[in-house]
């Protein structure tokens, strides 16, 4: 029996198509800004038709949504290898956002995608639902944390990290240690030890020249 390989081969072909055009627009959107990014745009970069664009988003701002969870992935896969060493998850969840906030100021793009795009939820495509849980659970078993769903306390952490990051692209500063004890409470860590663990430092991930976030970013400040 000869095995039909064809659907995997199109969903392969879909995904590819796909990535396409969230590169292309991270990179329009370096040059022009989101506010003057348009469809016209993203597919003259990807060298696509509109029909191609509409085979997979709606419209634009679902576009932008996958592009910014594009770029946060492609730090959350960094920060996920250096932080999943540490033996705590209250520690570890800690020094993950504490890594992550930092390194996406390094990267003023992000910064600009979610004051534009705005902290509507988490898309689908986000590493947030595949590596988060995991985490969550492990202290939940361990007692580090207190019984939550998972998928609810992984939408409510990356949530209040996104509107973090969108009250300090406002002007407002932002006490991270004020924050992630907060959160930490939250997930049933006591007061004392969530103070504490709030004070953890991180210096910034310096991104692959060659990471779309570097890359991207790169454009973005040459056009400011």
């Amino acid at each position: 029996m000869r095995l039909d390989h064809r659907p995997a081969v199109a969903l392969q072909r879909r995904e590819k198509m796909r990535a396409r055009l969230i590169e292309a627009a991270v990179l329009v959107v370096a040059s022009k800004g989101l506010a003057n990014t348009v469809i016209d745009d993203v597919v003259a970069q990807a060298g696509v038709s509109r029909g191609t664009f509409y085979n997979h988003f709606s419209a634009v701002p679902d576009l932008m949504l996958a592009a910014q969870e594009e770029l946060s992935n492609e730090i959350l896969v960094q920060v996920e290898a250096i932080v999943r060493d540490i033996p705590e998850p209250a520690s570890r969840l800690a020094y993950g956002i504490v890594l992550y906030m930092g390194t996406a100021r390094s990267y003023p793009l992000i910064g600009h995608f979610v004051s534009s795009v705005g902290s509507v939820g988490i898309a689908e495509c986000s590493k947030i639902h595949q590596l988060l849980p995991e985490h969550l659970a492990e202290g939940i078993a361990s007692g580090d944390f207190c019984e939550v769903p998972l998928r609810v306390a992984s939408d409510l952490l990356a949530s209040s990290v996104s509107t973090c990051m969108l009250r300090e692209r406002s002007g407002e500063v932002i006490d991270m240690s004020e924050i992630i004890g907060a959160l930490l409470r939250g997930m049933g860590v006591s007061r004392e030890r969530a103070e504490t663990l709030g004070q953890v430092q991180a210096a910034p991930l310096i991104l692959k020249e060659d990471s779309l976030v570097a890359r991207s970013n790169a454009i973005w400040m040459r056009s400011q």
